[in-house]
């Protein structure tokens, strides 16, 4: 199954209409069309239905269009990142802001980068000279973790 022709299935759905998927992919009408018995053999249903206006999915091309969907956007996702690395873009600067136990558990390998400075205000006081309620109070110590993207994606140690 080759992925241009998830594409024309996915547009023909999402724009109910032959002739608009065939213009947006700038191919003729019957080209976009041709593609779709080929589909609907390999995968032993029929994914399509015409009616007066246009295309829709039949339940099993409503189904595949889902997965469809999802995989074309992983395709594309896969697609940028090669292009990151080939374009030296890959390795950028990642900068993860959270709680030390949530960090540890989302980028195992990150240390706690201890700041510079400061930087939670005292905790506001009200009219009666008490602090706030717990939950509004804040952390006397915020946690930043730096590491490169491609540290991130091997799972190396911070950088």
């Amino acid at each position: 199954m080759e992925l241009t022709v998830w594409r024309t299935f996915v547009t023909m759905c999402r724009l109910g209409s032959l002739s608009a998927a065939a213009a947006e992919l700038h191919h003729t009408q019957s080209a976009v069309y041709r593609q779709i018995p080929g589909l609907d053999r390999q995968l032993g249903a029929a994914l399509i239905e015409r009616h007066a206006r246009g295309v829709r999915p039949t339940p099993a091309g409503e189904v595949f269009r889902r997965h469809a969907v999802a995989t074309l956007d992983e395709a594309d996702r896969a697609v940028r990142a090669v292009r990151e690395v080939r374009d030296g873009a890959f390795d950028r600067p990642l900068a993860v802001g959270a709680t030390p136990s949530l960090a540890a558990g989302i980028v195992p390998g990150l240390r706690p980068e201890p700041p510079a400075a400061p930087t939670a205000p005292a905790p506001a006081r009200g009219p009666e000279g008490r602090r706030g309620p717990p939950h509004v109070r804040r952390a006397a110590r915020p946690f930043t973790c730096r590491a490169s993207w491609a540290t991130c994606v091997t799972g190396g140690g911070a950088g």
